[in-house]
């Protein structure tokens, strides 16, 4: 009984303690065990991460990849400006979700899933490895029951930190978070000067 007890107060507490990205991941898998599907949405921004989306499928596809480049080269756009011109991404998106946090579709299938793209697992969520890029952005590793990894992107908008994308990539994932701004690099020493050579005529 004891040992229960202090197990119920060790979970209480790592919950108050958890801050930034990763009380986001827990909000998330919350609303998942609660079927909860307007506190699941709540946790994401549903155009960046509409957008992403269509990003990392253009990067997984090879005819995607080659209209891409060819719509931007023609100053036409990527494939996310041309795809979100015809079609209600993110509105699709959001029903979606709606629908499979609240009947718990969503989670069954995610803790079972073979590919990476499905993290919604409540355990998963709250066990993600977070890595901070900056004061506004973080990726975390979200590995399911099934073994498969999955990358999200998350940005700090105002207070709140929201999930703005998802990768198989930790790169990707960085980009995604930093609006496309590659992370920054340790600062390295200045390279010391060369001594100039001695041009000087030694008189004998």
């Amino acid at each position: 009984m004891y040992k229960i007890l202090s197990l119920c107060c060790f979970l209480l507490l790592a919950a108050c303690m958890a801050s930034g990205a990763q009380k986001t991941l827990n909000t998330m898998a919350d609303a998942l065990e609660k079927k909860d599907a307007s506190l699941f949405l709540a946790q994401l921004e549903g155009k960046s991460y509409a957008s992403n989306a269509v990003r990392t499928r253009t990067a997984q596809d090879k005819a995607l990849s080659t209209l891409d480049a060819m719509g931007r080269s023609l100053g036409l756009g990527g494939v996310d400006d041309l795809v979100g011109s015809m079609l209600d991404i993110e509105a699709d998106m959001r029903q979606d979700f709606m629908n499979g946090v609240s009947t718990g579709e969503l989670a069954a299938e995610c803790s079972q899933a073979k590919l990476s793209g499905c993290p919604w697992v409540a355990a998963s969520l709250r066990a993600a490895t977070v890595k901070n890029i900056n004061e506004t952005a973080a990726v975390a590793k979200v590995t399911t029951p099934a073994n498969i990894s999955t990358w999200l992107a998350l940005q700090k908008r105002g207070e709140q930190w929201l999930v703005v994308g998802q990768a198989p990539r930790e790169d990707m994932a960085s980009e995604y978070a930093t609006g496309g701004k590659p992370a920054p690099k340790a600062p390295t020493s200045p390279a010391k000067p060369e001594k100039p050579a001695d041009d000087t005529v030694k008189m004998l």
